[in-house]
C-alpha cells in the first residue's frame, strides 16, 4: 500500500498502520510491499542470558548489516549481527535515558540522551566500543 493510498499527508501514518490486531492477524503487523516487505521476527535478538532490552529508543544497522539497538537497560547499545547473534555491548553508565540512534554512511553512530541532554558520536568501528572513542556535545544536565 503506498503512502497515497494511506491518505498521506492528510492523514497520521501510524493511524493507517496496520497493528497486527486485524481480523485473521497472527498478532504481529508486515508493512511495506514489494522488495521492501518487513515483518517481525520473534525471538530474533539472542540476547545473553539474564539481559533483557528496556525501552528501546533507536535502531540502526551499519554498512556490514550489524544491528544496533539503543535501549535505556543496563547495556545501553547492543549489537547482533544480521541473524540476531549477539556481538557485543558498549556506552555502560554513560546514558541515563537512551533517546535516539543516527547511522552515519561512514558507520560513525550519533547517539542522542535526552536525560543529560548530549549527543555522542562514537567511532563506530569493530572493537572501538569503549568510552575512550566517544565525542559529545552537550554540557551534561543542562539544557
Amino acid at each position: 500500500m503506498s503512502l497515497s493510498e494511506l491518505g498521506w499527508p492528510n492523514v497520521l501514518l501510524r493511524d493507517k498502520l496496520p497493528t497486527g490486531n486485524e481480523q485473521g492477524s497472527a498478532g504481529m503487523a508486515t508493512v511495506g510491499s514489494g522488495a521492501y516487505t518487513y515483518k517481525p521476527v520473534e525471538n530474533w535478538a539472542k540476547l545473553p542470558p539474564g539481559w533483557s532490552f528496556n525501552e528501546i529508543g533507536g535502531v540502526g544497522v551499519d554498512r556490514h548489516d550489524n544491528v544496533f539497538v539503543f535501549n535505556r537497560g543496563e547495556h545501553p547499545m547492543i549489537v547482533f549481527d544480521c541473524d540476531g547473534n549477539f556481538l557485543r555491548s558498549f556506552g555502560e553508565g554513560m546514558f541515563p535515558r537512551a533517546h535516539g540512534v543516527f547511522m552515519a554512511p561512514d558507520d560513525t553512530i550519533w547517539l542522542t540522551d535526552d536525560g543529560d541532554h548530549t549527543v555522542r558520536q562514537h567511532a563506530g568501528r569493530k572493537g572501538a566500543a569503549d568510552a575512550g572513542h566517544f565525542w559529545q556535545a552537550g554540557t551534561l544536565h543542562e539544557r
